[in-house]
């Protein structure tokens, strides 16, 4: 005859509950423990969500983008999760467990990128990587700010000829 072990059956109903729990109600794969300023989210199915200081944050899933407008932010990630922070034209990838941070000031538009626990990779504007272990950090690259149309020097070669001649024509 069938016999039925109701210790057994228990644990197997108790991490089936947790599974489907776990699977219906999602939990977040990547946490932001910490941030100042804005981010935008830009999650596996390209939906992007501008996060202001003031907001809540939504859920951040695996293979979220998180790239840094303002502020600084530290993210965590675990097994078997993928976190992607990016300043500027930079990225650090975080796979399977671990913490990272990353700060962009806004006035100089330069960026720093922390690894605080596990391993990321640094994947730079021209492709090349870089690995970086607990307590390692990388400057992101600084994007130069565009002149406003007549303020590039190169474009005002005549004007700047014109004033050292001491020619005035009312420009």
């Amino acid at each position: 005859m069938f016999q039925v072990n109701s210790k057994k059956t228990a644990l197997v109903f108790i991490i089936s509950i947790v599974f489907l729990f776990n699977s219906s109600f999602g939990f977040a794969a990547v946490d932001i423990e910490h941030r100042t300023g804005t981010i935008i989210l830009t999650n596996s199915t390209g939906e992007i969500q501008t996060i202001e200081p003031e907001q809540p944050l939504p859920t951040i899933d695996s293979g979220t983008t998180i790239e840094i407008v303002t502020g600084c932010a530290r993210c965590t990630s675990d097994v078997g999760d993928v976190a992607t922070l990016v300043i500027n034209s930079d990225r650090l990838v975080l796979r399977d467990k671990g913490k990272m941070e990353a700060c962009k000031d806004v006035k100089t538009g330069l960026g720093l990128f922390k690894v605080v626990e596990g391993t990321g990779e640094i994947i730079k504007e021209d492709l090349t990587t870089q690995i970086l272990t607990a307590d390692q950090s990388y400057k992101a690259g600084v994007v130069p700010p565009q002149l406003p149309l007549g303020t590039d020097p190169v474009e005002n070669v005549g004007r700047q000829t014109d004033a050292e001649l001491g020619k005035i024509r009312g420009y």
